[in-house]
């Protein structure tokens, strides 16, 4: 067995050299400065300037950024060519004034600024990569983006459909007020708006109340018109997060309604391909918001990781795997985890995955697991550099201390056990 694990280490060393596993480090480096300095720079170098706004310190959100939308192939290759990066902290900024004009209201928020000033685009809070994407190239395009949509709007109150799409959708994204633009665009559309080539996203963008009529009316033409143009994940996870919404803000303002009852009638009210995914988020919110029972939100979290198969994101899925990691010591569920996190890094291993198993495996007490992925993160770290030796070491310390720990308790257990033995014996 050790044999073949130094075989598995000696064949992970040769394609990192190859660089079929190599790890890229592509987090976007921003830089400190006066934002009328930067876009005078960025006019020079016909540049356009991008702004991430933050207030404070916020680790998560950085930490998101640089491992997943910053680190996205077409991102990292588009922003560098295209912008000067600049960073601004308003708790820090004694220039605060001059950021007013922005509308911050959600942090992080990135403006996609041109050399005059002008918002191209504007993104507020958590975004997918593939949003990312789209609001870089809207931020260099000189016919379509935020500032070019206002004005022709302003120009023309009945401009069409695709315009005030676009311009709604912008607001949306940049946590604007986008009420005003989204009624502009179904009046513009009429009643006709599932067959708008951006009727459907329309629909799922703008839409908080599941008994709202425009989407309950989209949901009967659903099984027959399809997700369109669109992602059939967006699609879904949208439709999700709608229904879920709306029921627990109806459960929270009447605790007589019965969960479950109400979940499964209105899967069937919607014609739901799989209640059980529904049934597991609306209990990961309803555990966690209204109840706050932490056993049951992991169970229906753990239902949620079992049955969303193609829902999320390998990135979504890691996430939830790590909150598991960190928050739960429920083995059973611990279980479950460690059985998803094998089957991500069957199909899309990554050097962020490593110590995701290496605490896992601890808490499962499986020290030689954790030791093996020490060992295979080392080997992604030959080339990715993205952990230090001290870094690398205090895990090592980590699984030792652990492990030594462990086999400490083992005659308080064993005692425990018995005792419990003895016990059920006289009952």
């Amino acid at each position: 067995m050790k044999n073949l694990k130094n075989f598995f280490l000696l064949l992970i060393a040769v394609l990192l050299s190859t660089g079929i596993y190599s790890q890229k480090k592509d987090a976007l480096r921003f830089e400190s400065g006066q934002i009328d300095a930067m876009l005078k720079t960025a006019k020079n170098q016909n540049k356009h300037l991008l702004v991430e706004i933050i207030n404070g310190t916020q680790v998560a959100d950085d930490e998101y950024f640089n491992t997943i939308v910053f680190a996205h192939e077409k991102v990292s290759r588009i922003i560098p060519e295209n912008y000067i990066l600049l960073k601004v902290n308003l708790k820090t900024d004694k220039n605060i004034k001059r950021y007013a004009k922005y509308n911050v209201h959600k942090y992080p928020t990135f403006l996609f600024l041109d050399g005059d000033d002008n918002i191209m685009y504007k993104l507020a809070g958590k975004v997918e990569p593939n949003i990312f994407l789209d609001a870089s190239n809207f931020g260099i395009n000189p016919d379509n983006n935020m500032h070019l949509w206002k004005r022709m709007i302003d120009e023309n109150p009945d401009a069409e459909s695709g315009i005030l799409f676009n311009y709604a959708k912008g607001l949306y994204y940049g946590g604007d007020n986008y009420e005003l633009y989204k009624e502009k665009y179904f009046k513009n559309v009429g009643a006709n708006y599932a067959h708008d080539m951006n009727g459907i996203e329309a629909v799922l963008l703008f839409t908080e109340d599941m008994n709202d009529p425009r989407f309950t009316i989209f949901m009967e033409d659903y099984s027959a018109i399809g997700p369109g143009n669109l992602n059939p994940r967006f699609v879904n996870k949208k439709i999700n997060e709608i229904i879920s919404i709306s029921i627990i803000l109806s459960v929270s303002a009447n605790k007589k309604i019965v969960l479950d009852d109400t979940i499964s009638s209105t899967c069937r009210t919607f014609h739901i391909d799989d209640p059980m995914v529904v049934m597991s988020i609306v209990k990961m919110k309803y555990y966690k918001q209204i109840e706050k029972n932490q056993d049951n939100y992991f169970r229906a979290l753990t239902e949620y990781l079992m049955t969303s198969n193609g829902l999320l994101y390998n990135y979504e899925l890691h996430s939830y795997i790590k909150e598991l990691t960190n928050d739960c010591n429920n083995q059973e569920f611990l279980m479950m985890a460690i059985t998803q996190l094998n089957e991500l890094i069957s199909i899309d291993n990554k050097i962020d995955y490593q110590p995701t198993m290496i605490d896992i495996s601890i808490k499962l007490h499986n020290f030689s697991e954790a030791n093996h992925a020490l060992e295979v993160l080392k080997s992604f770290n030959i080339e990715a550099k993205k952990y230090s030796e001290a870094e690398l070491n205090a895990m090592a310390e980590k699984i030792n201390k652990a492990h030594l720990e462990y086999k400490e308790a083992q005659p308080k257990r064993e005692v425990k056990k018995e005792n419990n033995v003895i016990h059920k014996a006289k009952k």
